[in-house]
């Protein structure tokens, strides 16, 4: 198999290290985790299912939800049959989700949960190709072209869907369409950017040159995974066998890295600056800590 191909490594190393955890997310007072095996179970799984839905190799795919596990299953899920997410940040418009899905031709999506899909509800009689939403909570929607990720891992997939998938990813190059990642359209419409597997993998290669990172280590992913830094970062993280602990909430950044100790994590100038900003006017009062 083409190892330039994400899902690809990440299944090799699924099986690698398939008794290391390797996501987790805040619950209530402790955490929800996942390890690599189960990881992969599910990955396999709902990309089966995909199949029987009828996504085909290239068919662009909605994600529209904040950060969580399920964001990278559902990923891994599509990349697993040569499908292309199309990202979509939680703050989109419904007018600029429908541009969007309209220009990328997406034909299906995944929704964190019933608040999301209100931005694509208003729109979605103007989004022909579109068949259908997956949403991963709960739904109360009603509409029968909406299923809660839940209730589609319930069921059994087929065995002709199974050995698809990997038929599928036998089939990957590191050539195939990974994502098309639209810009957030402050400057005007969104503009995809079309990217491969290639381009990808050779970027996680090339971090190896800077980076002693080992599977031991573990990541906060509290950016965007709908931006191209966190999601590629994610990816180096999921193919390393390292834990990635997921933010949902950026702003609770300070809080997570307290109790999430994690030995790595990529970030953008801006929090730095903020950091930096905040300890000088803490000691600002004071010569003596200034």
């Amino acid at each position: 198999m083409d190892q330039s191909h994400l899902a690809v490594r990440f299944a090799e190393t699924a099986r690698t290290h398939a008794g290391r955890p390797a996501t987790r997310i805040k619950s209530g007072e402790g955490w929800r985790v996942q390890g690599y095996r189960e990881l992969q179970a599910e990955v396999n799984g709902l990309a089966a299912h995909l199949v029987e839905q009828g996504i085909e190799a290239g068919d662009r795919v909605l994600l529209l939800s904040n950060n969580r596990p399920e964001w990278s299953i559902a990923d891994f899920a599509l990349l697993s049959i040569r499908a292309v997410p199309v990202p979509v940040y939680p703050t989109s418009t419904p007018e600029q989700v429908r541009h969007i899905a309209g220009n990328s031709g997406s034909v299906f999506g995944f929704v964190e949960n019933d608040t999301l899909l209100e931005r694509i509800t208003p729109v979605w009689d103007e989004l022909p190709a579109l068949r259908g939403l997956w949403v991963f909570e709960p739904t109360a929607s009603g509409d029968e072209r909406v299923r809660s990720v839940g209730d589609v891992l319930a069921e059994q997939p087929s065995e002709d869907a199974v050995a698809s998938v990997q038929q599928r990813l036998a089939e990957a190059s590191g050539d195939d369409l990974a994502s098309i990642i639209y810009t957030s359209g402050t400057t005007g419409e969104p503009r995809g950017a079309a990217l491969t597997h290639r381009g990808f993998t050779y970027e996680l290669d090339a971090l190896d040159a800077f980076f002693d990172m080992t599977y031991e280590d573990s990541s906060l992913a509290f950016l965007p995974l709908s931006h191209a830094l966190e999601r590629a970062w994610t990816y180096k993280v999921l193919t390393m066998g390292c834990l990635n602990t997921y933010v949902a909430d950026a702003r609770t950044v300070a809080e997570a890295l307290v109790e999430a100790k994690p030995t790595t994590f990529v970030s953008v100038p801006r929090l730095y600056e903020k950091v930096f900003l905040t300890v000088h006017e803490r000691v600002a009062a004071s010569p003596a800590k200034k």
